[in-house]
């Protein structure tokens, strides 16, 4: 395979879900850098792929009565696998998926305090469709996709579903709630060793009176659920932390009336941004998502990304498009070497196999797909991924099969399967049995189960013909 090929395949890969090769083909006819900053500059491309749902020579949808993926959230997995099958702006809807990950929001624990139907909308609606405008939070990671971080640490911190996933709708000054503050440190921002548990202390009292409200009528499809700033319920006194809140050093948020008091919130949110570990710890988690997770990450260029990330005042977009353009990006040594997630898999499959009409010889694929891709959870989302380093990635898997690889005939049956699995997710001996390869030893014959075909055809990598098939 040509050089120019293998590279453009490289970049669709990783700044998108793969390609079916028409599309490579369109790609490898512009310069490299031409290539970037098509898939970069994502706003001038039309945003219309949710208008193609159902229609013929796609990926089929299937629902039990009217399609709503505002409040069905079967419909709204379904509809987040048609954009990621479907967009043509494949880098927005690869750093959803980031961000989703990065701020991983339950489903499950919102559906059980505010029902389905509502946690369905907080987490998928779009405000052009919905009946008071509502940005679900999935539409708030496709906005901010390559935004500012700051403003999206500020929208997330309001985002009503985050409200509930943390408990923020909970947070009164008579007693603080501390689980958004120490995870806007630890897992959002600056990360663990900088930052004191005093700092929890004060970082919960910091965004006191930050609730969730319920806005107009109960019984019309515009009444909705809305961060709401709540005065009264604002801690006024000063807060102190270990570090720097202002560029002047100063490290302590000053007393404040209640009636101003939400500035404290965004002194913080802007202080976490600046913060000097901030800008290196979204570097390697953007080389790891997009260039290498198995090798220590090349220092220079965390510290090149990290300098853009500052100098730009906090933007993803010069980020990510450094990172696109690096030698370490382009570098084939590091081709293959980050292990896909459970729907990266799926997706690519089905652009791989040309399976946009797939429902002539297998029935409807994208409804199995969408059911085994779960919206939502940090457990749900990320547990199978964990489950698949103890066990099949560590045998030497390594990312995305190539097309020719994914045409083998155990991989061919693994990926048809996603057309004809059941909608309960079945055991892992099944799935196994389905894919050509073998449970792994030690693995749980019931319980927790990976995704449909998260396992059945992870990367190449399972089973005993693992060290005999080239991968990804």
């Amino acid at each position: 395979m040509a050089r120019r090929q293998q590279l453009t395949e490289h970049l669709l890969r990783r700044a998108g879900f793969g390609a079916a090769p028409d599309q490579v083909e369109q790609y490898a006819g512009l310069s490299y850098t031409a290539a970037v900053d098509s898939l970069v500059d994502f706003a001038e491309v039309a945003d219309d792929v949710d208008s193609h749902a159902g229609q013929a020579g796609y990926v089929g949808i299937t629902a039990r009565g009217t399609f709503a993926p505002t409040s069905n959230v079967t419909d709204a997995r379904q509809r987040w696998l048609f954009r990621m099958v479907h967009t043509e702006r494949p880098l927005q809807e690869k750093m959803a998926l980031f961000w989703h990950n990065h701020f991983a929001t339950a489903y499950t624990k919102i559906a059980g305090a505010l029902g389905a139907d509502v946690a369905t909308r907080l987490l998928m609606a779009k405000p052009s469709e919905d009946a008071a405008a509502v940005t679900g939070q999935i539409e708030l990671f496709r906005k901010f996709a390559l935004g500012n971080f700051r403003d999206l640490l500020i929208a997330v911190a309001q985002d009503p579903a985050m409200l509930v996933w943390l408990d923020g709708r909970t947070n009164v000054k008579a007693k603080p709630q501390e689980n958004f503050a120490r995870e806007l440190m630890e897992l959002f921002t600056m990360g663990v060793g900088n930052y004191q548990e005093a700092d929890v202390y004060a970082g919960a009292r910091v965004f006191t009176g930050w609730n969730l409200a319920f806005v107009g009528d109960r019984t019309s499809p515009s009444g909705h659920y809305a961060f709401s700033y709540v005065s009264g319920q604002h801690e006024t006194s000063d807060k102190t932390f270990s570090f720097p809140i202002y560029t002047n050093g100063g490290s302590t948020i000053p007393a404040r009336a209640a009636a101003n008091g939400m500035q404290d919130g965004l002194d913080m949110i802007n202080a976490v941004a600046r913060h000097p570990a901030t800008g290196p710890r979204l570097a390697r988690k953007l080389y790891a998502y997009f260039i290498n997770e198995v090798d220590p990450p090349d220092e220079d260029l965390i510290a090149d990304l990290a300098r853009t990330y500052y100098a730009s005042n906090f933007e993803m977009k010069p980020v990510v498009r450094t990172l696109l353009l690096s030698p370490q990006f382009t570098r084939q040594d590091n081709f293959y070497k980050r292990y896909a997630w459970p729907a990266e898999f799926v997706i690519r499959s089905i652009l791989c196999q040309r399976c946009a009409d797939a429902d002539e010889q297998h029935g409807p694929a994208a409804p199995r797909a969408a059911r085994r891709r779960r919206l939502g959870s940090r457990h749900e989302l990320v547990f199978e991924r964990r489950h698949a380093r103890a066990h099949e990635l560590r045998r030497a898997a390594r990312d995305e099969p190539e097309i020719r690889a994914a045409r083998r005939r155990p991989e061919r049956r693994a990926i048809a399967g996603i057309a004809s699995l059941v909608d309960a997710r079945p055991p892992l001996d099944t799935l196994a049995a389905r894919g050509g390869v073998q449970r792994p030893a030690g693995l749980p014959a019931r319980g927790r189960q990976l995704d449909g075909i998260g396992f059945a055809a992870l990367d190449e990598g399972v089973g005993p013909r693992a060290p005999d098939r080239r991968v990804g």
